[in-house]
């Protein structure tokens, strides 16, 4: 059959430094070792490299289509790079050096090859100036490059087609684009990834959502993860929990999630079952109801914290002041203990009494325990890292079994002693 496809051969070749460079590339991306090459012209348009390799029935007649097309990527890439090297006058603009367009990047190329390629992409435009525009339909791919490693790099444009004109997909996620290119209704279509995050009742997610915003204040990374959790509305004893927590069936098969205990569970964390202890070393109310206690009757108390409480905005705003605790709240929390004593001299069970009455005075002032709590988290930094480091531990052991990038979270990442700008 006649080829009507005029192909004809190149007389300039790049310098033998070059084609060493595009040899290690090849080889690189796709493992196949090239010995000696021609470039041609197809068409007028397309540089092709006609090449042998070392390995017999192996070379550009054989190579799949993938592997043709990842060669001639990277023959242009390192074209670009001596055009980039060999004219000095560029690196100092601050515009690009060169254009590269690449249609279906991803085209019948393995997974693992298309994420090579990706990062080579990514350090020749970075090292020599080239604006690459690339265009595909790999879900692997894109969901790559919305990862932090590259959302700052590369600019994602998802065009919907609208029959007679495109859109602009607003803020495309991996969710988002999925939905399009699998043609799924948004009805039908679950919710983003989250990880569960069990607790022993609802004044533990209380005090949680506090740590929560205190963590959103001082480390951007947690700030962007915030709403990759999703607190499990239920009250479970801590028996209970740490039972399904340590169970080797479900943990190998089901619980791919954190359990968060109490305070005053001290020496009861692990880690390696992804359970872990609220800080304070008390239960959540009972936390909040000696700190509150300290701050108002110890005369050298507020000499160790960073400011005086009752003199705060906050406090002031919310006509916090030490007078109403001690004749409104302190009151309250004494009345347990006086009736927990009745019970006992009258030979009575006192069982849960206390905590069930600490449990009722803090949902009837839940605002102001949180501002009380709030201050405490501010002057508390030790602990408040030692439970960040270990909620970020347990983050990057089930990151991945809810298909969410564990890098999210970086073993690098730091709490700040301060808060962070609102735009950092």
């Amino acid at each position: 059959m006649k080829n009507d496809i005029p192909v004809k051969g190149v007389r300039k070749e790049l310098p033998e430094e070059y084609n060493a460079i595009f040899y290690q590339l090849v080889q690189h991306i796709t493992g196949i070792k090239i010995t000696e090459s021609t470039p041609q012209i197809i068409a007028n348009i397309k540089t092709r490299t006609e090449y042998l390799t070392d390995t017999e029935g192996i070379d550009s007649n054989t190579a799949s289509v993938g592997e043709d097309n990842a060669i001639i990527i990277l023959k242009n890439l390192v074209l670009l790079r001596y055009y980039y090297e060999n004219a000095p006058n560029l690196h100092s603009v601050e515009q690009p050096a060169s254009i590269l367009l690449i249609d279906e990047m991803d085209a019948t190329l393995h997974p693992a090859m298309q994420l090579r390629l990706l990062n080579l992409l990514k350090e020749y435009s970075e090292n020599y100036k080239i604006q690459i525009f690339f265009t595909t339909h790999s879900l692997y791919l894109l969901e790559k490059a919305l990862l932090p490693a590259y959302r700052d790099k590369i600019k994602l444009n998802y065009l919907t087609h609208q029959g007679d004109h495109v859109t602009l997909l607003p803020k495309p996620s991996i969710q988002k684009i999925e939905r399009h290119l699998q043609e799924i209704q948004n009805v039908s279509y679950s919710e983003p990834p989250k990880i569960p995050v069990f607790t022993e009742d609802t004044e533990a997610r209380v005090i949680l959502q506090s740590i929560f915003g205190y963590f959103s204040s001082r480390c951007k990374y947690f700030k962007n993860l915030r709403d990759k959790f999703h607190f499990v509305n239920a009250s479970i004893g801590c028996e209970i929990l740490k039972g399904i927590f340590q169970d080797q069936y479900l943990d190998q098969n089901t619980m791919n999630a954190i359990c968060i205990l109490d305070g005053d569970n001290t020496g009861q964390k692990k880690t390696k079952h992804n359970i872990i202890i609220l800080p304070g070393g008390k239960s959540p109310e009972q936390l909040i109801f000696d700190y509150y206690d300290e701050l108002a009757n110890e005369p050298n108390f507020e000499m160790y914290q960073s400011q005086n409480f009752w003199n705060t905005d906050t406090a002031l705003s919310n006509g916090l002041t030490k007078q109403r605790y001690l004749t409104s709240i302190k009151p309250q929390i004494l009345d347990i203990e006086e009736t927990i004593e009745e019970l006992k001299e009258s030979s009575e069970s006192a069982s849960g009494i206390r905590r069930e009455r600490n449990k009722k005075i803090f949902n009837n002032n839940l605002e102001e325990f949180k501002i009380v709590f709030d201050f405490w988290l501010d002057n508390h930094y030790t602990e408040m890292e030692q439970f960040y480091r270990d909620l970020r531990y347990c983050f990057r052991q089930v990151a991945l079994l809810h298909k969410l990038d564990p890098e999210l979270w970086p073993r690098s990442a730091c709490l700040s002693e301060n808060r962070i700008p609102d735009n950092s």
